[in-house]
């Protein structure tokens, strides 16, 4: 039986499960068999016919025969077994090992609680392979050289410790953080590696370094599930102003080359995103980058540039196509969206840098909330520490009091 079931035992009460991460629900005091039979019925799951797919509460019928969950911290009233874990969740989970299937319904459980140790390990994992970068561009923390931060990469053997611990819970692995994947010489060992973890991964790039056909088959044929592309511009002078260093043809090249190695090795992956990001001199282009996402067989996503008080104004676009806005009473930037609730990278995600610092999410570039280091303990008892903890406690408690979480569209 593996690790995480073998935490979770009908002969042991699951309150002790739960009570050393500082908080007992009434449901599992009351009814300690409970939980065991939600993760047996769910660990069974093999199928879900296609036709059940759409409701949550039948498919969680298929696994187990109760509609509700007994009352915890919602008021006293029942909580909906579709609020623990989706039906979208249990299509997803069918050909995931035991391990990852539990610790996906631990996840849902510990967010869904609020528990400030959750019972789970990070499912999506983010691994920043390097933090140099070959551009520079100037609201970029790396790019505009603003981090007090030695540059480096991370070995290929502290990246195989690392997901040796994480591999085995995890679902999605993401390889990039404040610099150029493509710069690290073994970042395609690094994605054979984690898909030996039967894990999809990701790689965001800014595509001066696709390089040539052979190079372009080996991406393909390294297991790398998505590709996603920056491209900020619909020709070479508008994307320079922001993207400096960087060459328009270089990147369509790649590009196409990618997607004919794709065609000669008979592959859907890498699946191919072009990512514009939306910024005061380029939002004009919205309809040509669209155009050419599509001439270039690519899935078209759009954001808003990151910035900070002093590059709000260079780059801002309209607020309609951005993220934040400039209150005017105190000049300080808010999100334009309203908060979407409770933010799920202290529960879900694991972010380490390339010199095995962790902080809560990729939005922490000046590691503001440093939780330790991945090569001088392991990542367990980081996840479960007692700073992380008052972490997500002062998250539950007031998150506009929590340095950079305060700008954020989540909490």
């Amino acid at each position: 039986m593996d690790a995480l079931l073998d935490e979770v035992k009908v002969s042991s009460p699951i309150a002790s499960l739960v009570r050393p991460w500082g908080w007992t629900p009434h449901y599992m005091r009351s009814s300690p068999r409970l939980l065991v039979r939600v993760l047996r019925g769910i660990l069974k799951l093999s199928v879900i016919p296609a036709s059940v797919r759409g409701s949550s509460s039948l498919a969680f019928r298929m696994v187990l025969p109760m509609g509700q969950v007994p009352p915890a911290m919602c008021g006293g009233r029942q909580v909906p077994a579709a609020l623990l874990l989706s039906s979208g969740s249990l299509v997803s989970m069918v050909n995931y090992s035991r391990t990852k299937k539990l610790n996906l319904v631990l996840a849902r459980m510990s967010r869904t609680l609020r528990l400030v140790r959750p019972l789970n390990m990070p499912f999506n994992i983010m691994i920043e392979p390097t933090n140099v970068c070959n551009l520079k561009c100037p609201a970029c923390p790396t790019g505009s050289d603003r981090l007090p931060f030695e540059k480096g990469r991370m070995s290929f053997g502290e990246f195989r410790t690392l997901v040796d611990e994480l591999g085995p819970y995890a679902t999605y692995a993401q390889l990039w953080g404040f610099g150029e994947p493509f710069l690290h010489p073994e970042i395609l060992d690094m994605v054979t590696y984690c898909k030996e973890f039967d894990m999809e991964v990701r790689i965001s790039t800014n595509g001066q370094f696709l390089g040539d056909t052979r190079s372009a088959e080996r991406l393909v044929g390294s297991g790398l599930n998505s590709l996603k592309i920056s491209l900020d511009g619909a020709t070479q002078e508008t994307l320079q102003k922001y993207r400096v260093n960087a060459s328009f043809d270089r990147i369509l090249d790649g590009i196409r080359q990618i997607n004919e190695a794709k065609t000669r090795c008979a592959s859907k992956h890498p699946r191919l995103i072009l990512q514009f990001i939306v910024m005061k001199h380029n939002q004009h282009e919205i309809p040509r980058m669209k155009e050419l996402a599509a001439e270039l067989k690519m899935k078209y996503k759009q954001k808003t540039v990151w910035v900070e008080e002093d590059t709000a104004e260079d780059f801002l676009p309209e607020k309609n196509h951005s993220r934040f806005f400039i209150d005017p009473k105190t000049q300080a930037l808010r999100p334009t969206k309203q908060r979407l609730g409770l933010c799920p990278f202290p529960w879900d995600w694991a972010m380490v840098n390339w010199d095995g610092t962790v902080v809560p999410c990729c939005k922490d570039p000046y590691r503001y909330h440093l939780f330790g280091n991945v090569f001088e303990q392991n990542y367990r008892t980081i996840w479960r520490s007692k700073e992380f903890a008052d972490f997500r406690k002062r998250l539950l408690r007031n998150p506009s009091r929590v340095k950079k979480c305060n700008r954020c569209v989540f909490s």
